[in-house]
């Protein structure tokens, strides 16, 4: 029975380290993250030609560079009251693009990750520790 238990956490623990690998590199790329400040002064200043909002967060490219600057904002609304204004005559003479996207959520696989978890715990703990009858080890 313990080789049998053997062999299986054997291929868990490599379904593991093959799931963690995959997940590693299929990460979305890290973008520089600033400030909200830095944001409002960056469009005031005519340097973001587009900028993507994702439910709070702002991914802003940058004119001189094309580098890509992250912000969290506090939200859509405050961010059009502060810089409003220059966004719409950005976009009226064709110097910003806008794109708005609903936040992207986890693959399917993920989300059951827990719960299969839970039962893989559930069954090595039993097959491994049985469970005690009148004080007594089960045979």
């Amino acid at each position: 029975m313990k080789k049998y238990f053997r062999g299986i956490s054997f291929y868990i623990l490599l379904f593991a380290v093959i799931l963690i690998i995959f997940t590693l590199y299929t990460l979305p790329e890290t973008n520089e993250v600033t400030n909200y400040s830095d944001l409002v002064r960056l469009i005031q200043q005519g340097q973001v030609k587009e900028f993507e909002v994702i439910d709070r967060t702002v991914i802003a490219t940058l004119i001189t560079d094309n580098k890509k600057v992250e912000v969290v904002i506090p939200s859509l609304e405050i961010l059009y009251m502060d810089v409003g204004e220059e966004i719409g005559l950005l976009m009226k003479s064709d110097q910003l693009e806008t794109a708005y996207r609903e936040p992207s959520e986890p693959p399917w696989w993920i989300t059951i990750l827990p719960t299969l978890g839970l039962v893989v715990i559930f069954i090595l703990f039993w097959g491994v520790f049985p469970p005690t009858v009148a004080g007594r080890w089960r045979k």
